[in-house]
């Protein structure tokens, strides 16, 4: 068993001491980063939920995630579109580019 592994297995006091250097180095960090409890975050889109109470996945896929999808494609400056169609219920997610002013994309 030759190499640094070896030296650290023959070494204890220099295995604690850095462990316990990580440790307190760890916990310095922890203190030093910034929390908060409703942090801001910047979501270059928008989201367009829709109900029809009672309805299969299936159906709310077929009669308003497509139809919607299709109108929303020609917006200027879409990045992706992604959709979610559940019994009763569907959503779409419009990404817009980086580049746009997301206000006028809304």
């Amino acid at each position: 068993m030759n190499g640094l592994v070896a030296w650290w297995a023959r070494n204890s006091v220099a295995a604690n001491l850095l462990m316990v250097i990580a440790l307190i180095g760890g916990i310095v960090g922890m203190m030093q980063l910034e929390r908060e409890i409703f942090p801001a975050i910047n979501f270059n889109g928008a989201s367009v939920s829709i109900s029809w109470p009672g309805a299969s996945p299936q159906d709310v896929e077929d009669q308003l995630v497509t139809r919607l999808e299709e109108a929303l494609a020609d917006i200027p400056g879409l990045d992706r579109i992604d959709s979610v169609a559940r019994e009763g219920t569907g959503s779409v997610n419009l990404t817009a580019k980086n580049y746009v002013d997301i206000d006028v994309f809304i």
